[in-house]
């Protein structure tokens, strides 16, 4: 998206700075390229993701769902286009288990929550990992 740009942009540049060549106009043109690219890829970014937006929120349904076994999506959202490009994009052992969540088709109860493990539980009461000082392992040698 910027290379038009650029192109139009030199062209101009070249123009304004005359026959004559000095490091002014140098550091000027190099300036201005820099940041007409620094404001076309920011640009890009924020496009990607406000274009890519449906299929990103199809991927966290459908990586929501192989993760916990509940079904979450209609069945007309499994039958659109999207769902099947990027199924058909995915491991064979994902689509697998993916077709078996399907079929068995639990929805996600309405008391569900996340259920985290205890991150904590190696620490002792200070918040260290303690470390134990022991004989260190005998060396293998061959007899």
């Amino acid at each position: 998206t910027a290379v038009p740009l650029l192109l139009i942009l030199i062209i101009l540049l070249q123009g304004m700075s005359g026959p004559s060549f000095n490091i002014g106009t140098l550091c000027l043109n190099t300036l201005i390229i820099l940041i007409v690219i620094m404001v076309c890829m920011r640009n890009a970014k924020r496009w990607f993701q406000i274009i890519n937006r449906p299929a990103f929120n199809l991927l966290r349904a459908m990586n929501f769902e192989a993760a916990t076994g509940y079904t979450v999506m209609t069945e007309d959202i499994r039958t659109s286009v999207l769902y099947m490009y990027i199924m058909q994009r995915k491991p064979t052992s994902w689509q697998e288990r993916m077709l078996k969540i399907i079929d068995k088709g639990t929805p996600l109860p309405k008391n569900w929550r996340l259920r985290l493990p205890d991150f904590e539980s190696h620490l002792n009461d200070d918040g260290v990992v303690e470390i134990e000082e022991g004989p260190l392992l005998q060396a293998y040698e061959e007899e």
